[in-house]
């Protein structure tokens, strides 16, 4: 599985494939907290 291959959750609610991005520069912040 690549970055590519990941899909997240939109603001909106709506799914979201990193696909959309390839070729683009890109930030990726992981918030994630215990």
């Amino acid at each position: 599985m690549g970055f590519h291959d990941i899909t997240m959750q939109s603001i909106t609610g709506e799914p979201k494939s990193f696909e959309q991005l390839k070729g683009q520069v890109c930030l990726a912040v992981n918030l994630a907290s215990q």
